[in-house]
Formats: structure tokens, sequence, C-alpha cells
């Protein structure tokens, strides 16, 4: 921020003294130097790359030969075009946020149109140590779809590995495993009208693995959700879209709709969990939610049926499943593959 602005300031003040000059015999060397300087001029307002390394000696200016020591001096130093790269080893220094007025920390918090990239999801660690104030690994309010962040993995003791409040960045190749087993603590928390797009991207949270709440939704492609002591996905008044994405199961629940959840989840593979695969909370009496087109635990429909809960099993519930095709007569019950089960009914 500092360079770019400095380099406009001695551009505009050589162009302002060549143009106060009254030798008439330099006219075509001031024009050169003229368009030289508008070059520079353009040229310094163009991105710039900041480096990143944990275990520097000396904390550096941010070029390749001598990176900042944090992540929140990169962070600083970028502005819109930006990219800071994050080398491999793990990065634990926070910097203070805040959530709804509660203070907490943060291990990066981003900013409209940087780029953050890491050295790989096994290389690049945002390790959270244990704190009094909670902690999430990456944070962003009011960010939008400028920003991006791939290849490292969130890790430690995080609240949230993800938070995101009215923010829509894009997420790539990471691994989110936060050890906080808390019953609020989640691998990644949208919330308040976000709409991120995640692609291979690892949910494994120590309490619940993805929550998507309150008229956010955003796009989920290639995703894991992974087996963790709770719940899977829950899904709270928002709209996301799950394309190609594994649940894997979990202790509780797999899939948590509660009011007005409208997901859209299709081609993804569903595993079982310890208690329901799906379970409803309260929807309006005759209302569904629609989970045709995905690849199940089993090929038996009262199999799966019987680990959904909704409106069939308790009325209250209101919302009733549907899991078309089981029980359409287009899928072999002794077919047991998920991968055949896919081929035979899409």
């Amino acid at each position: 921020m500092f360079i770019r602005f400095g380099a406009r300031l001695i551009a505009w003040a050589s162009l302002q003294k060549l143009v106060r000059s009254k030798d008439a015999g330099v006219g075509l060397v001031k024009i050169f130097l003229t368009l030289l300087l508008l070059v520079v001029l353009v040229d310094t307002a163009s991105p710039l790359t900041w480096y990143v390394a944990a275990e520097v000696p000396v904390a550096g200016d941010g070029s390749l030969a001598n990176p900042f020591d944090t992540i929140a001096y990169g962070m600083a130093a970028a502005a819109d075009g930006d990219t800071v790269r994050l080398a491999a080893g793990t990065y634990s220094a926070t910097v203070a946020t805040s959530a709804y007025g509660n203070p907490r920390l943060a291990l990066l918090v981003l900013k409209d149109g940087v780029t953050v990239i890491g050295a790989g999801r096994k290389a690049t660690f945002l390790h959270a140590l244990s704190a009094p104030t909670l902690t999430f690994g990456i944070t962003a309010e009011n960010v939008n779809a400028s920003a991006s962040v791939s290849d490292l993995t969130v890790s430690g003791a995080c609240f949230h590995g993800v938070n995101l409040r009215s923010s829509s960045p894009t997420f790539e190749r990471m691994d989110l495993v936060n050890d906080v087993t808390g019953g609020s603590s989640v691998a990644c928390d949208v919330r308040d009208l976000s709409y991120p797009v995640f692609q291979d991207v690892v949910f494994n949270g120590g309490h619940s693995g993805l929550v998507v709440e309150f008229g956010a939704g955003g796009v989920y492609t290639d995703c894991e959700v992974g087996v963790r002591p709770n719940d899977g996905l829950i899904c709270n008044n928002g709209t996301p879209e799950f394309v190609n994405t594994d649940f894997l199961g979990a202790g509780r629940d797999v899939l948590v709709f509660a009011q007005g959840a409208q997901p859209i989840v299709n081609g993804c593979r569903i595993a079982d969990g310890g208690q329901f695969v799906v379970r409803v909370a309260v929807y309006l009496p005759g209302s569904e939610i629609d989970l045709g087109g995905n690849d199940w635990f089993s090929s038996d429909p009262m199999i799966v049926r019987s680990r959904i809960q909704d409106a069939l099993v308790d009325p209250l519930l209101g919302a009733t499943v549907v899991i078309e095709p089981f029980g359409s007569g287009e899928v072999a019950l002794e077919s047991t593959s998920l991968g055949t089960l896919k081929a035979l009914y899409r």
C-alpha cells in the first residue's frame, strides 16, 4: 500500500518538474519521459504479491526474499487485487476481531479483493491455540465475492474453522478440522445472507461439520462433510446447493433441516448416521424436502426411510422427506454399490 503511494508520489513530482522546464530543446525528451511516467503510474496500481513465512527469524518487508512473519502483516499490506502467499508452516498468531459485539480472535480476517494462497492443505496450517477468547480460523464480515482462500488447512482449538457473516468469498482445496467440541463448535458457519463458493473442501468439525443459516446459501462442489461426534450438515432458513458432495455420516445426524431450509442436494453420496440420516425440525404441514437424485447407503427404500425423521414418523414435524427414485422400481434392490445405483437411475 505504502509502496504504491510512494511510487505514485515520486512519479507525479517528476512529471510536474518536467512540465515546468523552459528548455525547448528537450521537447521530445519531455514527451518520452511523460509517457514513461504515465506507464509507471499505471504499473504501480497493478496487483502485488505479498509473501508470508511463519518461521523466518526476522520479519521482512513482504517480498519473496524477505517475507512477513505473520498473516496479519500480509493482510494489512494487501489491497484490492493483491495476493498473499503463505509458505508451508504453522501459523498460530491471532488478531482481535468481534462477532455481534462480542470479542473474538482470528487467525485470518478476509478483505475484499484479496486472494490468500497456501502451499497446500497438508503443508500450510492455520492452527489455533487454546485461548480464553473464542477463536475463528478464518472470518469475514461484509466481504464480497472478490476475496478467496485456497490450499491450506485450518486446525486446532477453533470455535469455528470458518465464520462468514454477510460474505461471499471462494474457498478451494482446504481442510477445516477444528478440535473444540462445544455445542456451537463447527468446522464452518455460513450465516446472514452469505453466499460463498466451496470447491474441494473438507468440513470436519468438533461438534458439527457445516451450518448454513439465517438466509445464507452458497454452492458446495466436490466437498466432504465428515464423521464427527454429532451432526454433519445443519441447515436453518438457508438455501445451500450441494453438488457431488460426500456426506460421510456423523455420530448423531447426517443432515439436519430446520424451519425454512430449502437445500438442493443432488448427485451426492449420503452415508448412515448414528441416529438419523435426515432429521427434520418444525416445518409447515404438507411441505416437502426433495432428496431424490442422490446415492444412499442402502438400495432398500424401507431401510433408508427408517433412518429419516419427518412427518411420516412424527406428524408434528410437518415436512415429508422425498427420497425418490427409491420405491419407484427404477433401482434393483440387490444393487448395493453406490456407483451402480447412480448409474441405474441417473
